[in-house]
């Protein structure tokens, strides 16, 4: 989680913790990352070797990438750059990376500037491989992000809030483990500023179930998925 305990002191950070909740008992509670990201979420899954943490973290040069981290065998990886993109900003961008997996294979999404040009990037990768992934770039036309990615066997479901015709709309990406994208579609229009919050997407019973507000309300879809 964020916690922003040190922050009430003069140089004090966010930090990226992590913790055992057995019971009533919180157990091994560490700090996976010292100076993170103030407010965008983090994601989380389990591999087979333990999980991953994924989040965007800060340098003292104002550079916010996405890094994670890795626990196996009761300890934990130092943190890593997912991709160096090289954003520099200066204010915590509220646009987190979403994680997910099936089998030995793990998708990130995430929004990002590069060259002063937003994007919106699904990253595959196969677990323990990291740092040898295939990048796609769903969208270049200055998306908002947000994003949210599950996973089934034969594809990925990635959602985000981007543009089309001038109007804010949430866009569905499907790809294939290979990174083909496989379908692209526009789901609904939506309000563009920050009150339509982060969508979240999950898979159930055949149906890639999507939430979502918008006009201060909390709306909810699911279309029919094809695996």
């Amino acid at each position: 989680w964020l916690d922003g305990r040190m922050m009430s002191k003069p140089k004090g950070k966010m930090m990226l913790r992590t913790a055992i909740l057995d019971g009533d008992q919180v157990k091994e509670e560490r700090v996976l990352d010292e100076d993170v990201c103030t407010c965008c979420p983090t994601s989380a899954v389990e591999l087979s070797g333990g999980p991953i943490v994924v989040y965007r973290d800060r340098s003292p040069q104002e550079i916010r990438d996405i890094s994670f981290v890795l626990r196996s065998d009761d300890s934990w990886s130092e943190p890593t750059t997912l991709k160096a993109d090289n954003w520099l900003m200066p204010g915590c961008p509220v646009n987190g990376a979403s994680v997910a997996t099936t089998g030995n294979l793990v998708a990130v999404s995430r929004f990002t500037v590069i060259h002063k040009k937003a994007r919106v990037i699904l990253r595959l990768f196969k677990e323990g491989q990291m740092k040898s992934g295939k990048e796609i770039v769903l969208d270049k036309n200055v998306p908002i992000g947000r994003c949210a990615t599950v996973c089934t066997t034969d594809s990925i479901y990635t959602v985000w809030i981007g543009l089309e015709k001038n109007q804010t709309v949430l866009w569905l990406a499907q790809v294939s483990p290979a990174g083909e994208i496989k379908r692209k579609i526009t789901l609904t229009s939506i309000d563009g500023n920050r009150s339509s919050g982060m969508p979240r997407v999950i898979l159930s019973s055949g149906y890639l179930w999507v939430s979502w507000t918008d006009a201060n309300q909390v709306r909810l879809g699911r279309l029919k998925t094809d695996d």
